[in-house]
C-alpha cells in the first residue's frame, strides 16, 4: 500500500432561507430546511493521510488561515491551531466507527491545512464549509485508498454529522435537508432527514440572487448556535415553530416555481424574525441582534417600500443581516447598501456573495500557490 494520500477540495457555506433549528438524535432536524450555496465565502483544505498499520485516526497537525474584514484574499500565513484537532479527531473516530466504508480512517494519520476567504463572526456558517470541505477530503481519500466509489449523498450524510447545515453545503444553488411531508403540490420533493438533497424545480431567475452581508457586529456570539438548538427542547412554542417551519418551506418551494417574489421574501423574512423570537423565548432568554441590525431591517423594508424592488433580509444566529436581491437590480441596490447601510455596519464593513456553484476539487493546484 502507498504511505501518502493527498486531497485538496474547496466547500461554500450557504445561507438558509428556511431555517434549521433544534435537533434530535444524532444531527437530525427537527424540520426540513432549505438553503442558498454561496459563492465567494468557502473554505478550503488540504488532508494529507499517512499511513499508519493500526495506530492511526490521529491529527498530526492543523494549520489554519482566513482572510480579514479588509482583505477579499486568504491570509498567507496559516498558524497552528491545536485547539481545533480534539474535535477532528472525536469526528473520525465516529466516522471510522459508525461507516464502513471509511474505517481505514483508524489505520491513518493526517495532517490537515484549512483556510476561509471569510473571517470568523462574520455571519457566515464556517461549520458548515468546514465539515462539508472536510467531508469532501476524506470521500476522496476513500476512493483513492479503497477504491470504492462514495455518493454525493453519502458526502453529505456525513457531513451533517460533523454539522448540521454542512450537509446542505455539498450541492450547488439550492439544497432542502430534512423530511417535506406528503403535499398534493410538491410531489416531486423527495427529501429526508439523513442528507441533503439538491433542489431544482424553481425558476432560474433565482439563481441570479445576490447576497449582501451586512457586519452589524463581528464579536463571539453570547450563545452558541449549538446551545441555541439545545435550548429548543424546553421551548415552550417548539412545536409551533416545526409546524411553521413545515408550512414554509412549502411555501417558498411553491413560490420559487412560479416567481411568486412577494411570498418568497415573506416566507425569507418571517423565517428570520421567528428564529430570532425563538431565542427570546428560550430558557432565560437571550437576544443576538443589536440596535444596528434593527435600523439595517428599517432601511431596507423603507427601500423596498419607495422602490418596489424584488429584495429582503434573513438572519442567521448572529446579529448580522444577509440582503438578497437579484443581479438585474444591482445598479439600484448597491448605490443604497453604500449610503444607508453601510453606516450602521461595524466598520463599514459590507461582503458581497451571490448564488454559488457548489463544492470543486483542486487537486492539482498546489495548496500554497492556489488562486482565490
Amino acid at each position: 500500500m502507498e504511505k501518502l494520500f493527498i486531497s485538496h477540495f474547496k466547500s461554500p457555506s450557504n445561507i438558509a432561507l428556511v431555517k434549521y433549528w433544534g435537533k434530535r438524535y444524532f444531527q437530525l432536524p427537527q424540520n426540513p430546511s432549505i438553503s442558498m450555496t454561496l459563492k465567494n465565502c468557502f473554505t478550503e483544505m488540504e488532508i494529507s493521510a499517512f499511513f499508519a498499520e493500526g495506530e492511526g485516526g490521529k491529527v498530526l497537525e492543523f494549520l489554519f488561515g482566513e482572510s480579514d474584514f479588509n482583505n477579499t484574499l486568504f491570509n498567507t500565513n496559516l498558524e497552528s491551531r491545536v485547539d481545533f484537532i480534539p474535535r477532528i479527531e472525536r469526528f473520525f473516530e465516529h466516522l471510522s466507527k459508525q461507516h464502513n466504508d471509511l474505517s481505514w480512517i483508524k489505520n491513518f494519520n493526517f495532517k490537515i491545512k484549512s483556510k476561509n476567504s471569510f473571517p470568523h463572526s462574520s455571519g457566515i456558517a464556517s461549520s458548515a464549509s468546514s465539515f462539508s470541505c472536510l467531508s469532501l477530503c476524506l470521500a476522496d481519500l476513500t476512493e483513492k485508498i479503497t477504491e470504492v466509489k462514495i455518493s454525493k449523498e453519502f458526502i453529505s450524510r456525513i457531513s451533517r454529522e460533523g454539522s448540521g447545515s454542512a450537509s446542505r453545503s455539498v450541492f450547488s444553488k439550492f439544497s432542502i435537508w430534512g423530511n417535506i411531508e406528503e403535499n398534493e403540490s410538491m410531489e416531486t420533493i423527495i427529501s429526508n432527514d439523513e442528507f441533503a438533497v439538491q433542489f431544482d424545480d424553481y425558476d432560474k431567475i433565482f439563481n441570479s440572487l445576490n447576497d449582501c452581508i451586512l457586519i452589524a457586529a463581528s464579536g463571539e456570539k453570547s450563545v452558541s448556535s449549538s446551545l441555541g438548538h439545545s435550548l429548543m427542547n424546553d421551548n415552550p412554542y417548539a412545536k409551533v415553530r416545526y409546524e411553521n417551519a413545515k408550512n414554509n418551506i412549502v411555501k417558498i418551494l411553491k413560490a420559487m416555481k412560479v416567481k411568486d417574489f412577494n411570498t418568497f421574501f415573506k416566507v425569507l423574512e418571517n423565517e428570520a424574525l421567528e428564529l430570532h423570537g425563538l431565542m427570546m423565548l428560550s430558557g432565560d432568554g437571550y437576544i443576538l441582534l443589536n440596535g444596528n441590525s434593527l435600523k439595517i431591517i428599517e432601511e431596507i423594508r423603507t427601500f423596498r417600500e419607495v422602490t418596489q424592488l424584488n429584495l429582503g433580509f434573513t438572519i442567521d444566529a448572529g446579529p448580522n443581516i444577509h440582503l438578497l436581491y437579484f443581479e438585474k437590480d444591482k445598479e439600484l441596490v448597491e448605490p443604497f447598501i453604500q449610503d444607508k447601510l453601510k453606516p450602521f455596519c461595524e466598520n463599514g464593513t459590507v461582503i458581497f456573495d451571490s448564488c454559488g456553484e457548489g463544492p470543486q476539487n483542486i487537486e492539482n493546484l498546489s495548496f500554497e500557490k492556489s488562486s482565490i
